[in-house]
């Protein structure tokens, strides 16, 4: 089982360096893409350990992070945490047995905008909340930016 696990981390690892987006310019995507990894690789863990309930796939990441509290297998999550690069916490959606998605709000410190970094499984989900986001314009992610800090300012 540990071998497997390690050959899992490898591979995952070795994945989110080469699933950088578009927004690879900003120094905080490599990072964020990592961190992704490792719990991703939790999350397969946590799969493994629950193999026989109704729920295979932790429903939030904070229970997958209360896992990893008290069970050796997920404790290298607790290094990592659940926060992005920008200090951000990850979005996660499941329906709790057959797909899951990882999200970061990217550089803007939005959700929902094309900076947005996904990873998950499978893929097809994945790659409909990539295009969801794409179609959020740069202009509209611009005023609400500046609506919100705006907002936060005056209260």
């Amino acid at each position: 089982m540990k071998t497997v696990c390690m050959v899992v981390l490898g591979i995952t690892l070795g994945m989110g360096c080469l699933y950088a987006t578009a927004a690879t310019r900003d120094a905080g995507v490599i990072p964020s893409i990592n961190k992704m990894s490792v719990i991703r690789l939790a999350i397969i863990t946590y799969t493994a350990l629950h193999l026989n309930s109704d729920d295979i796939l932790p429903i939030s990441l904070d229970e997958l992070f209360q896992c990893a509290t008290t069970n050796k297998s997920l404790a290298f999550l607790l290094e990592v945490g659940l926060l992005d690069a920008w200090g951000e916490p990850f979005a996660y959606e499941t329906d709790g047995r057959n797909w899951y998605i990882i999200q970061s709000s990217g550089p803007d410190r939005t959700m929902g905008t094309a900076d947005d970094i996904f990873r998950g499984e499978p893929q097809k989900y994945v790659d409909e909340a990539i295009q969801k986001a794409s179609l959020t314009p740069a202009v509209i992610r611009q005023e609400t930016n500046a609506v919100q800090e705006a907002t936060t300012k005056t209260t």
